[in-house]
């Protein structure tokens, strides 16, 4: 019957969490134990993380950001990147006032 299942199911998931809880538990106080609180070190290592990331930056350079990328893919857009200033028109809906000149009168449908 479904209640059946649907009591079996929650009887499973107090027991996990309960098992999870003692687990936490005896992290905790062993951790505690050795003399370090609940995060872990006590010691505050973010030089040593910052320096780590320096040596790494170094070591491998800034690199090319197409190397990761397929070359095909790389291609396709420089491709496409060459056939639009190839294709590149003046907008025609864009009217710029010139040097000196007065605005079209949009009402009248002048366009320049």
């Amino acid at each position: 019957m479904p209640a059946h299942v649907r009591r079996r199911a929650l009887a499973i998931r107090r027991h996990r969490d309960y098992l999870v809880r003692e687990a936490e538990a005896t992290e905790k106080a062993a951790l505690e134990a050795a003399g370090q609180g609940p995060r872990g070190a006590t010691e505050d290592r973010s030089a040593d993380v910052v320096d780590l990331v320096r040596r790494v930056t170094d070591r491998i350079g800034t690199g090319d950001p197409d190397a990761l990328r397929r070359p095909e893919w790389v291609e396709h857009e420089r491709r496409q990147r060459r056939a639009r200033r190839a294709d590149a028109e003046p907008n025609p809906h864009y009217w710029a006032r010139q040097p000196g000149g007065t605005p079209p009168d949009l009402s009248a449908g002048e366009v320049s």
